[in-house]
This record gives C-alpha cells, structure tokens and sequence, in this order.
C-alpha cells in the first residue's frame, strides 16, 4: 500500500481541464553535453545516468524542478543532485535553494530560463571534501507562462570560424511551422550551454527574425547548441538551434529528418505505430545519411529532452568503432519527441539531423462493449497534467510497479472535483453499475497490467448513498465501499453509447484491387479491411478479427495481427513479385493483388555505376519525364526491331530508346531519380568503352538483362555519347572476336546540331538505347 501524503493544488479552473488528456505535447530536443570543468573527478565504477528535461509553470512566486525522474545510477543507489548553475543572465532566472531531487527558481514573470546541473552520488553530496565519485551533467529548461510550446528543432551548417545568419522563421517554416510574428517576438536573449569551451558567441535580431552565430577558438569542429524563444508576454514557445561547424577541407556530411511510424516492441516483437510506453526501442540512422567524398560516417551523438538515448557501441559487430549508425530510445514521456543526431566523417566534417516520433500515452483510453452498449473510459490525472490544467489534486502517493505505474504519481480527488472534470471531459461519472462491469470484463487487476491504470485505491462513482456520501469501486477486486464526499479518490469518466444492430454488407481491402510497391528490405505496408454495414456506415475492421489468407509469401512475411506485410529479400533476379491478400470478415471477402517491384540493379565498374535500360513503366516510377517523347519497341526502329531477316527482339520488354533529339536525350539522365540520382548521359569515349567493358567483364550483366537484346549485323547494341560538343555512337559487340578492344567500337557520326533526319538505317531514322552512369 501506498503512503498517503497530501497536498493541495490550485482552485479549480474547468476551462482549462479540457486540455488534461493532451497535456504532454511535443517534447523537444536539448543539449547533453558537458563543458570542460576543473573539479571533474576521477573515474569511478558506478555510472549516472542523467536526462535534458523540459518543464512548464504558470507563473508563481516560485517553482520546483523536480529532477528525480530525470536521474539514475547504473548500481541502484542513490543518487543527489550535487549542483545547479543558471546559464542566463537574467537574475529573474535565478536558482533560490536545492536539495537531493531538485531546486527552486524565482518564477514570478513570463520567462524561458535554462540551466545546467550536475548529479552524483548522494554521499558525495554530504560530504565536504571533493568527491572522487562520478558524476553526469545536463540542462534544464524552464518555461514561466500562461502557455508554452516546445518548438521543432532547426539546425544549420557552416564551417571553422565563419559566422553564419540563420532566419528562425524560415527555418521553421521549412518544417511545416508557422510562427506568428504580429503576436510573438523573438527573444533578445540567447543561450549556448557550452560557450564557455566554445568561445562561441550568438546575437539576436529580433525585428528579422534571425540569429548571428559565431564558432569560437574552442571549436574547430563539431555541433553547437543555440537556444532561443519567442513570445507574446504571456506565452512562450522554446526552440533550439544546432550547428554543425566542419573544417574547411573536407565536404560535411548530409543528415536527413524523417518521422518514424514503425518499430518493434521488444517485449511482443510485433509492430507498433509508437514508442511502447517505457520500453526501449533501437533506431538506425544509416539511411539517412551520406557523405559527398565517400567517407565513412559514425554516429557520435543524439539529444532529446526528457528520454534516455544512447548509442549502441560496433551494433553491426565488425569490429569497428567509427560506423556506428544505431541508438537506444527509452522514455515515460507521452507525446511526441523531436530527437537530434550527429554524424561525423571523422575528418573535421558534422552533420545534424532530426528524428519525430510518438511515445505512447501512460494512460490509453480504454473502450469495451456488452452487447451493443459501448463505453469510453478516460483515464485518471498524472499529478503533472493536473497542475498544467490547475485542477485541485491530493496526492496519494507514488507508484512502485506492483499496482501502479513505478515513479508515477497519479492524483485523487474530491466528488465535486471529480464531477467537474467529467463535465469538462464532455463524460460523466460512471455510477456502480458500469465500473463493475468494467472489473467484470478486465477482473483481478488487469486493468494495471493490460492497461496501466492504477488500481491500489478505489474509484468514484456517480451513486450516491445519502447527500454526503457516495458509492465506489475499488478495480483490483471489485468490492464496493462508500466515502465521504470530501474524501479524495480516483476518477475515470465514461461515455456509454447505444450502437444498434448493425450487420456488413460488403468489405473493401485497402480501396482498390491491385497496388504496386517498391521492394525494399525490412519495409512495412499496412493493409486495412473496411466493412460498409447495412446503414451505410463504413467502419475499419482490426486486423486481429479479419480472416486472412496470403499466397505466394517467397520475400515477404504477414503479420495477421497487425496486417502489415514486410519484405524480408530482395536477393532475386526476378523484376517483380505478386503477393495475393485475402481478407474475409463474417461471409464477405476481398481480394487485393500486391505487385512488389525489385531494385534496379546498378552495375558498377573501374568508378563508374550504370543504370539499365528501363521500360517505360519503370521511368514513369522513377523519372518526372514525359515518356510519350521517347520511342516504343516498333517494327519501324532499326535499332531495336530488324525486319526481314535480319533477327528480331524475342523479349515483349519496352525498353525505352531514343533517337538523336536533345528534347528526348538531354535530360532523361538527370530526371532519373533512382538510387538517391545523379545519374548523367554517357559523355566521353572513355565511359562508352567503360560500359562496353562491363559488359565483356561480366556476362551476366545486369545493366541489360540476359537474352533480352539480340544482335544484328555483328554488334548487340547501339548508344548515344556526346563528347567535346558532337555527338557519337558505339556499338556493345557480342562476337568472341570483337574488332576493338574491350568490344568497343566508336564511330563519328556528326555534329551535335546534325539533324535527326540525316542519321537514317535502311531507310528509317535511327533509335537508340538509353543508359546512363554517375
């Protein structure tokens, strides 16, 4: 059992208990880096484990920072908040008093203030002599007002000892955000947490909307964090800046953002849509990055406010330490977090990326039927969403993991308290009845292990036994006390709606009947059953109550629990794959048939890559070009098809040609968007005898796909070069004895400009084939 300790909140305000089940928001990303200090002590063998946070107040005379969720020990023990510095210079950010688990700051006007505090063993906190015990460092940032936002992180490059101009404004709405700057200015005051190793500086330009930074003397290369706000003297939103600064000899890296939807719960294996709540996911960035000069990249770093990351050391076990491309997610934070990662080169060059994700509610809310009367329950308050809504709370005590959530301490309150949060929820009190039959459908406790809910005290209901007086349900074991209505319990609020019967009529998969997807390893597609019922309603099935039934899984795997289809291989020759989906629900079924086309495969040969011919379904996938301006496979092409009996193409592949017209050839290369791109048009003999080389080198090659082209008149295959402003042709000769070396043979065929008509075969225009190299 729980002690029980009291403590009164805020009066009530109902208006604002409308945001209580979003009240966790976006969480940021902040700075764990610590600057160099004087007093470091020595190594020691218990490591402590310290996480950013980012926390709201309303404004009050003071605020406690509460920092004990935020601080752990890799033995157990405890561990002490040992010291806090304030890293602005304004006094109203000053640090009033700490103690073991936190400190308190003035908090009496609209402000953004960050610190930088130190935890380590609480021993070495009571003693006087210098400790030689470990310790960790990270920041804290605290909004003082009304409302406050944590904004997308934005990040920006440049190189040693260059100063740079970023546009905030711009910067975040390049990500989607729109600040409005006729209500919010940005600050004059900014912050960078490790200047002081730095010597960086950064100034402030609030009437752009732009801030001036400076890398130091302390920084020849590496990331740098600049924190900055806007506000509107009543509200504040909290950003950060990161820049990578790389040395002026070495090209930096590339880092992509992305927003992640799939990972893998560690406990079940399958796949979920976010974070498990308090379990540990693992997150690669290998392809998000790149390296212009071909370098190696490694991972060196990752920030987020209120979770635990770290970088997984050789995860890839070859042995190597500077490739590492994998970390660790851990956190109790709902809501969404923007985390920041840095790659080095490790030759002077950085780069910085961002990495949105979901973590899962502490609390889901919960539905359940008997029969056709369905009921919505919402959760409980944590004692940090009834102090942002400023609801009045008692706290009963802190979970231990047995039937509460550990380290979660959620609030009770009085009837009255209980009720208006119901109102404001837009639900009701559940009376007696609709909590037992919710102990009925999840009996002896399961509604903490299944759903998290605590059940170490009982909850209200709305049954009252006299005019002081009121029924409750205690959800471990469903017995039913009474209590005074001044009294502080739990509270959960229903909704109970009556569907009548309704039966399917016909199910539709996904919409549609066919689908084609790119293979790509370890990529996941959802595919979803929607039932149209006899009122016309249209309703997706879950997929664990669809029937299921999936042919031809020779790449590819299903989960008929979450109807998600995951390629496993793309080790095949062959150029596409159907993979057939049945989903059948009560009598009705529906097909759905999932064409998964395999990689071009790239030959690459002495520095040079080729792309293979492609049909002309495959530019339109990979290419914006019109395909309409290049030529089919005709009996009128002379490259491509010989009449009489000269041979023909066997193959009914429409490979796409060209003929010698800029508008058709110029261009095609450069919209080739596969691989990342940067594909161009064969531009010198050197490459057109490269390319015949390949061939000759590997007769399997895949740039043109075995048995598909036939010869005629001694050569395989014709392609346009251009080279020092004309234009040429070469043939790929299949003979044994070729009449050039390596099998190629270029012919001059005429200025650039030379036009088309003049180039004729047997009297028809002549058509090539296209390919291209990077």
């Amino acid at each position: 059992m729980l002690d029980v300790l009291s403590k009164k909140a805020n009066l009530l305000q109902v208006a604002l208990i409308l945001a209580v089940s979003g009240c966790n928001g976006d969480s940021g990303v902040g700075s764990t880096s610590s600057p160099d200090s004087p007093d470091r002590p020595a190594q020691s063998n218990v490591l402590y484990s310290v996480q950013d946070t980012m926390q709201h107040t309303k404004p009050r005379e003071t605020f406690y920072v509460d920092l004990s969720n935020n601080m752990e020990s890799s033995d157990g023990t405890p561990v002490a908040l040992l010291n806090v510095e304030s890293l602005n210079s304004d006094y109203h950010c000053d640090v009033v008093s700490n103690d073991q688990n936190g400190f308190y700051i003035k908090a009496t006007q609209v402000n953004l203030c960050d610190y930088r505090f130190r935890v380590g063993s609480s021993v070495s906190r009571m003693s006087t002599a210098i400790s030689y015990d470990g310790y960790s460092e990270a920041t804290a940032r605290i909004a003082i007002a009304e409302n406050s936002e944590q904004l997308i992180p934005i990040s920006s490059a440049t190189s040693t000892g260059t100063p740079i101009s970023v546009n905030v404004k711009d910067e975040l709405a390049n990500l989607g955000y729109e600040v409005d700057t006729s209500r919010y200015t940005l600050s004059m005051t900014l912050t960078l947490p490790n200047s002081d190793s730095t010597l960086s500086s950064a100034v402030s330009d609030p009437a752009n909307n732009v801030i001036e930074y400076t890398p130091g003397a302390g920084l020849e290369s590496g990331v740098e964090r600049v924190l900055y706000s806007y506000s509107d003297g009543v509200n504040v939103l909290s950003g950060s800046l990161d820049i990578a600064v790389s040395t002026t000899v070495n090209g930096a890296p590339i880092a992509n953002s992305t927003y992640i939807q799939t990972f893998t719960d560690p406990d079940t294996l399958k796949i979920v849509s976010e974070v498990p709540y308090g379990k540990t996911v693992t997150i690669d960035v290998l392809s998000l990055i790149s390296d212009p000069n071909g370098d190696s990249l490694q991972l060196i770093d990752v920030y987020a406010y209120d979770a635990d990351v770290a970088i997984i050391e050789d995860a890839n076990l070859d042995g190597n330490l500077f490739n590492d491309t994998i970390f660790t997610f851990t956190t109790s934070n709902s809501g969404y977090h923007n985390i920041t990662y840095v790659v080095s080169d490790n030759k002077g060059g950085f780069a910085t990326g961002i990495i949105k994700l979901k973590s899962e509610d502490l609390y889901p809310i919960i539905v359940f039927n008997e029969g056709n009367v369905y009921q919505s329950v919402t959760p409980p308050l944590t004692m940090e969403q009834a102090e942002t809504a400023s609801i009045e709370f008692e706290i009963i005590g802190t979970g231990d993991g047995t039937n509460a959530v550990d380290n979660v301490t959620t609030v009770a309150h009085s009837k009255g308290v209980a009720e208006a949060i119901c109102t404001a929820r837009g639900a009701f009190l559940p009376n007696q009845v609709d909590l037992q039959e919710l102990y009925a459908w999840k009996p002896d406790g399961q509604i903490f292990t299944d759903y998290r809910y605590p059940n170490d005290k009982p909850y209200w209901t709305s049954d009252q036994v006299d005019e002081t007086t009121t029924t409750l349900v205690n959800l471990f074991d469903g017995s039913v006390t009474a209590s005074n209505n001044e009294e502080v319990n739990y509270v959960l609020c229903t909704n109970t709606e009556y569907i009548p019967e309704i039966t399917p009529v016909s199910i539709s998969l996904n919409g549609v009947t066919s689908i084609q997807r790119d293979l790509e390893l370890d990529k996941h597609e959802l595919y979803q059953a929607t039932i149209t019922n006899s009122i016309g309603q249209m309703e997706q099935v879950p997929a664990e109550y669809v029937n299921w039934t999936v042919t031809e899984l020779n790449i590819s795997t299903f989960d008929e629990h979450t109807g998600i289809l995951t390629a496993y291989s793309t080790a095949n020759t062959e150029p596409q794959f159907n993979v057939n989906i049945e989903a059948c629900y009560d009598s009705f079924c529906d097909n759905l048939n999932v064409t998964l086309l395999a990689p071009l495969g790239i030959t690459s040969y002495e520095g040079s890559e080729f792309l293979p011919l492609l049909t002309r379904e495959q530019v339109l996938r990979y290419s914006d070009n019109n395909t309409s301006i290049f030529a089919p496979n005709d009996t009128a092409d002379y490259t491509y098809s010989l009449l009489n009996s000269y041979g023909y193409n066997a193959d009914d592949a429409n490979f796409i040609e060209s003929g010698y017209d800029s508008s058709q050839t110029q261009y095609y290369c450069s919209s080739i968007n596969f691989d990342g791109g940067g594909w161009k048009e064969f531009d010198s003999s050197t490459i057109a005898l490269r390319f015949a080389s390949a061939w000759n080198a590997d007769p399997a090659y895949k740039a043109i796909p075995s048995g598909r082209i036939y010869s005629h008149f001694g050569y395989l295959d014709e392609f346009w070069f251009r080279g020092n402003g004309l234009l040429y042709k070469f043939y790929i000769n299949n003979y044994a004895e070729p009449t050039s070396e390596n099998g190629g043979i270029t012919y001059y065929r005429g200025p650039e400009d030379t036009p088309e008509a003049d180039f004729n075969y047997f009297g028809s225009q002549v058509h090539v084939f296209l390919s291209c190299y990077r």
